[in-house]
């Protein structure tokens, strides 16, 4: 099993949705963007830990949403590319967790409130 989350700024709109299979997922993802191009590719990085997959997650970032920063800082020059490459209203950021990965936070969370 697979787990999607999904974070509108400080809402999380869709929280550890679960899918069998990880192109599913991430196919869920596309819900939330239209790509302005053919070719548009939306990276994904991915956490494995002792041979274990534990998640994928990737941020789409309004340059509006950026607030102060600098417009040729390294994240406006990200936002523009990806504003460029994809039509979005908000910004997101998408998490793929394996049931792995889930435990693993879990702990950590619970290791945090101690």
């Amino acid at each position: 099993m697979y787990f999607l989350t999904v974070k509108a700024g400080d809402e999380i709109v869709r929280d550890r949705t679960p899918f069998a299979d990880y192109s599913e997922a991430l196919a869920a993802c596309g819900e939330y963007y239209e790509p302005r191009a053919a070719g548009a590719v939306l990276n994904f990085t991915s956490v494995v830990t002792g041979k274990k997959f534990m998640r994928s997650y990737a941020h789409l970032t309004r340059l509006a949403d950026l607030g102060e920063v600098s417009r040729d800082s390294p994240q406006a020059v990200v936002a523009a590319k990806q504003s460029n490459a994809f039509s979005f209203s908000k910004s997101y950021a998408f998490l793929v967790e394996s049931e792995d990965g889930v435990h693993e936070a879990e702990r950590r969370a619970r290791e945090d409130d101690e």
